[in-house]
């Protein structure tokens, strides 16, 4: 019986401290920063869900969109490979995996390269948005440029982690922003 217990007490104590190690290694592992969520801007203009995330030198994720102008109506869904996060808003990069239908009235097609600006407002508001959703098809970096995202989430949540911690050596925000005037071709600078 001694045995028995004396067993259980060595394996019990090295599940603990093999949990202690694994719990340690597992947070290096961690994403320094992210954009997540999921929701549907006003109009319905955008539904979307995203989980996008930069851990070192690896930028990660993916962005869902369905995307309605009038009775066009098109989702695609974007690998990402470019975070930059600033503040509470966040510009992600990615290229399309899948676009339906295909071909589509938007012009939209597979390795088509995509800027996403989000914004985490805090909690949701019932009454007014507080986050903020936009995506653009453009190839510049989303290091470049930073996509603003009006506070227009009217059902969901954004949620962006930044470099909170980072003791007064952040990264500076963009140099070069870009409103929702780009749609119309006229890039607002």
């Amino acid at each position: 019986m001694r045995k028995f217990l004396l067993t259980i007490t060595v394996v019990g104590g090295l599940v603990a401290l093999g949990g202690a190690a694994f719990a340690v290694a597992a947070s290096t592992q961690s994403a320094d920063v992210y954009g997540v969520g999921g929701g549907k801007t006003a109009g319905g203009t955008f539904k979307f869900d995203l989980s996008a995330h930069a851990a070192g030198t690896r930028e990660y994720g993916h962005v869902g969109v369905t995307e309605t102008m009038g009775p066009n109506q098109v989702s695609y869904y974007l690998v990402v490979d470019c975070v930059s996060v600033f503040g509470t808003s966040a510009s992600i990069g990615g290229y399309i995996k899948k676009v339906t239908p295909f071909p589509n009235t938007f012009g939209y097609e597979p390795n088509d390269r995509f800027l996403v600006g989000v914004h985490d407002g805090g909690n949701p508001s019932s009454t007014v948005p507080v986050d903020g959703f936009n995506a653009v098809q453009n190839s510049s970096s989303c290091k470049q440029i930073a996509l603003l995202a009006p506070n227009n989430v009217t059902q969901g949540n954004i949620t962006v982690k930044s470099f909170a911690a980072c003791s007064g050596v952040c990264p500076a925000a963009s140099p070069r922003v870009i409103d929702e005037t780009l749609r119309g071709g006229q890039a607002g600078f």
